[in-house]
């Protein structure tokens, strides 16, 4: 599903490249423990949903029929979810989002490539006048947050 949501293409690295799923799974098991009910209620849904709708679970769907699937869950379409499907779509959608592009130190952005996808410089503590013009390319300082000792003993470990 997560490479679905941000999959590789021309443009660049996905959800696989980030290790997303090592992101979420992670989490799960730390600072956001509470959506793992959330999740292990969703998951059978979906594919309850898929095999109704084309006959196999999501996982055993060709890409056109996953990316229906989760195109009906957005739109708020599939049946079976509790809240709602949209709802589920939102939580996995955010979660993913926070797998590609958050700090590496969480599990995700893996080798900083959803940095580098959408060209973050890296964290600052400090940024010089001329990398706030808009005709600047930022010179690229790519490293965790917890790299700075102001920040050293808070990192969550992956």
């Amino acid at each position: 599903m997560l490479e679905r949501l941000i999959p590789s293409d021309g443009t660049g690295p996905g959800a696989k490249e980030a290790n997303v799923l090592r992101y979420v799974d992670g989490s799960l098991a730390g600072d956001l423990n509470m959506f793992r009910a959330p999740y292990a209620a969703a998951l059978p849904a979906i594919d309850a949903y898929a095999t109704a709708k084309f006959g196999a679970a999501f996982t055993a769907l060709a890409p056109a029929q996953q990316d229906a699937v989760l195109t009906d869950m957005q739109k708020n379409q599939a049946t079976g979810f509790n809240p709602t499907s949209a709802a589920v779509f939102a939580m996995i959608r955010t979660h993913a989002v926070q797998g590609m592009f958050g700090d590496p130190a969480h599990g995700g952005n893996v080798n900083f490539v959803g940095w580098q996808l959408v060209r973050f410089p890296g964290p600052r503590l400090v940024i010089p006048a001329r990398d706030q013009r808009l005709d600047v390319v930022p010179k690229e300082h790519l490293s965790s947050t917890y790299s700075y000792s102001l920040f050293k003993n808070t990192a969550r470990r992956s």
